[in-house]
């Protein structure tokens, strides 16, 4: 039987990141459990692959299906990608998903050389689309995707999400070679060991921020702690994991959940180090739950606080405490966890005095680092609708630390200006660079993104 082919798509931009393709690998592992069928992956970005590259590597073993995971900013990859497969294989379904497909799926869709996109949350409808076009169905309407039907396009029902993520099958790990993911500049941006390895413990975020995908829906899921801790055990025991960095919307949502997993993690006494990249919600944090994670082996946590004026955060659905916000980063700084900043500059609207107020929010914060954030309203995030009711312009072909220009109410070369400045006051405090230094584990990773704040503050 012909393989499908699952793909994770790749853009060459500055600073990117490489880990590991968590998507593709619930995917794979779903698929195979369920159907049993062999299934392949690439990930173009470990490569950093050409789409030439792709097709060559089907060519002794071709595809029944292939699936393309993507991020917004990767579009252009994905219609390059989806036109080189077809000249090849003229009658393979080519499938897409991720955060692009589901915030837009008819922009996907009007593309002719992919035949459905998957909106939202994968594993079940990917399933129902393979059993239905092995099965000899032309043109399913599955629940989830979106499809061209005679020329016009077609959305099919909606998608509810699986409601216990302990039903998904552990991820596809023996797909990948693990150690080529070692050592890479993750999501983390530095390392405590290189055997690191990603991984999500719920799905979902009932918070609606203005900015966001939003893949896995607004009901917070969780897995239980024990099938977390199976997962650490498995990656630990087989696969010689020393590091996980856990990406999950919001884990600190259950605080009770979340200190179980931690009480697990040191019953099974093991030495291991995490980190929190994805950014956790300082406001619902409590000082119990810091502590615990310092036990465990926590050594960075990030806390998206992302604007400071109350203006800015009620216009972007971002609902949030800044007095207690402020409480937990001085608290998190105060237990030796090395402690990181999220902020988003030039908001529809935004004024120049507002954006100041987010820096110095950031500058007088306990906070060790801290990333300024030039806004991009993705298409399909409600930052999008605001951005194009703003001007007559919205979403721009960028990513967060380069962008041609931006949807404030203040000039482009203001907004960079400002950004420039936020970084080169941050990282001139002494006491930060002393607290950097001192908590941050010293590895290659570590002087190249030094490298990278400082050339963003010239």
């Amino acid at each position: 039987m012909k393989p499908i082919y699952l793909i994770r798509s790749y853009r060459n931009v500055p600073g990117l990141q490489i880990s590991q393709p968590m998507g593709i690998l619930y995917l794979a592992s779903y698929l195979r459990h369920y159907l049993e069928i062999p299934v392949k992956l690439i990930d173009m970005r470990i490569g950093r692959l050409s789409c030439q590259d792709v097709v060559k590597q089907m060519a002794d073993d071709p595809p029944s299906i292939v699936g393309i995971s993507s991020l917004s900013f990767e579009a252009s990859t994905v219609h390059e990608l989806a036109a080189s497969l077809k000249k090849v294989y003229p009658d393979i379904p080519i499938i897409a998903g991720g955060p692009y497909s589901t915030t837009s799926p008819n922009l996907v869709i009007q593309d002719s050389n992919i035949d459905y996109a998957v909106v939202g949350e994968g594993e079940i409808t990917f399933k129902e689309l393979t059993e239905a076009l092995l099965g000899g169905d032309s043109q399913p309407e599955i629940p989830g995707s979106v499809f061209r039907r005679n020329g016009e396009v077609v959305t099919a029902p909606y998608r509810n999400f699986i409601s216990d993520p302990d039903e998904i099958p552990m991820p596809a790990w023996d797909l990948l070679d693990i150690r080529q993911y070692y050592g890479k500049t993750n999501f983390n941006r530095v390392y405590a060991h290189p055997a690191n390895m990603t991984i999500m413990t719920s799905r979902g975020c009932p918070f609606r921020c203005a900015y966001c995908h939003n893949v896995f829906g607004s009901k917070f899921r969780a897995r239980s702690p024990e099938n977390v801790l199976e997962e650490i055990r498995i990656l630990y025991h087989q696969y010689g994991v020393r590091e996980f960095l856990i990406i999950d919307d919001t884990f600190n949502l259950n605080r009770i959940r979340a200190r179980t997993i931690c009480d697990l993690i040191l019953q099974e006494n093991i030495k291991i180090n995490i980190s929190f990249p994805n950014g956790l919600k300082a406001d619902i944090m409590d000082q119990e739950l810091i502590q615990k994670l310092k036990q465990c082996g926590t050594y960075r946590i990030c806390y998206g606080v992302e604007a400071a004026s109350e203006r800015i955060l009620e216009l972007i659905c971002r609902r949030m405490d800044l007095h207690k916000t402020n409480e937990i980063i001085t608290q998190t700084a105060q237990a030796s966890i090395l402690t990181h900043g999220f902020f988003m500059l030039g908001f529809p609207t935004e004024t120049e005095e507002e954006m100041m107020t987010t820096v110095h929010f950031a500058l007088k914060s306990s906070l060790h680092s801290a990333s300024f954030f030039v806004v991009v309203p993705f298409p399909g995030t409600k930052l999008h609708q605001l951005a194009s009711q703003a001007q007559d312009s919205g979403y721009v072909d960028g990513y967060y630390h380069h962008i041609d220009n931006v949807i404030s109410a203040v000039p482009a070369e203001k907004v960079k200006k400002i950004v420039k400045t936020a970084y080169r006051k941050f990282y001139a405090n002494p006491w930060r660079l002393f607290q950097i230094l001192r908590l941050t584990p010293k590895n290659k990773e570590f002087i190249k993104s030094s490298i990278e704040f400082l050339a963003r503050a010239k």
